[in-house]
Parts: structure tokens; C-alpha cells; sequence
């Protein structure tokens, strides 16, 4: 009898373990991120800013082009083992800019004021230090929400002089 009662306690414990375990997990997961259009395009600005930067490391240089040329992000291989490109079939929709007076950018081309905004706000709540710009007359311009209009080049701009990068060592062979 004292060997069956003992077992039933020991059971009951293991039993709410897992179920405090599980609340555990439950929580955790709900502080994640939701998986909607914005989380997806808040991560292709990022891995494509990402790769650009590995880019400009290995050859000196910014790319000309996301994809379509022969020295493109995704035909050099840069955006291959990057689960969120090969998923997103939008990828093609976004660009490389390179502006005399502004410099580089990954830029999402005739995007809505809603777009920027949903974005705008997930960095704000994320508290990420991340400036989007919109580029009027080869300027950027920085984005404060509320941001109107329906034709925006929204860009992510790219640092003149990378990190781990110094100006004597950017010439190509």
C-alpha cells in the first residue's frame, strides 16, 4: 500500500512538472514576434542588408543588383543558406539603390504609407535603432510615423564605410 501511495505522489509531481513546464513554453512563445507581412519584410530588409554588408567585405564593393545579373545577391550565393529568402517569393520585389548624394540602400519600391508604417511601428516596439528613409530627388529622407502616400521608396540605407572594413584596404583587384 505505501510503495502504491508513494508511486501516485511521484506521478502527480512528474505530471505537474510537465505542466508548469509547458505554461513555461506557452509564455515564452507568446513574446515572439506574429508571423504576419510586416515580420516577414522587417526580415528581408535585414537579410538583404546582411548579405549586402558580407558583399561589400568579400569584393569591396556594394552589389548593383538583388537578383536579374550575373553579380547579383542571390546568383553569387550570398542570400543561399538564408531560410527566410528561399521562403519569400517577394524577394524580387525589393532593390539596390546607389545614390551619388545618399549613398546604398535595400529599397522596397512603391510601397504604401501602411506598409511603412506597420513597419516603422515594429521597430519602434522592438526597440531596434534601425532609420528607414524614403528617397526624393536622390536624397534620403528620413520616415517618422505617420507616414502618408502610396508611392514610397522605402530604403534600408547601407553604411558608406562598413564595419571591418577600412578606406585602404576597398580597392579591387
Amino acid at each position: 500500500m505505501t510503495t502504491i501511495l508513494l508511486s501516485v505522489i511521484f506521478l502527480t509531481a512528474i505530471l505537474w512538472f510537465l505542466v508548469k513546464l509547458k505554461e513555461l513554453r506557452e509564455q515564452i512563445t507568446d513574446k515572439e514576434l506574429p508571423n504576419d507581412e510586416t515580420t516577414v519584410l522587417l526580415g528581408l530588409f535585414l537579410s538583404l542588408s546582411h548579405a549586402c554588408l558580407e558583399y561589400h567585405r568579400d569584393r569591396g564593393h556594394y552589389p548593383a543588383v538583388v537578383c536579374g545579373a550575373a553579380d547579383g545577391l542571390i546568383e553569387m550565393g550570398y542570400l543561399k543558406d538564408d531560410p527566410l529568402a528561399k521562403m519569400a517569393q517577394s524577394i524580387k520585389l525589393f532593390s539596390i539603390i546607389a545614390s551619388e548624394d545618399a549613398g546604398y540602400g535595400i529599397c522596397l519600391t512603391h510601397a504604401t504609407g501602411n506598409i511603412a508604417n506597420a513597419i516603422l511601428n515594429r521597430i519602434e516596439r522592438s526597440g531596434r535603432s534601425l532609420i528607414f528613409v524614403d528617397i526624393v530627388d536622390g536624397k534620403f529622407e528620413p520616415l517618422t510615423p505617420p507616414v502618408s502616400g502610396t508611392n514610397l521608396t522605402l530604403t534600408l540605407p547601407l553604411p558608406l564605410n562598413p564595419p571591418g572594413r577600412n578606406r585602404a584596404d576597398t580597392t579591387v583587384a
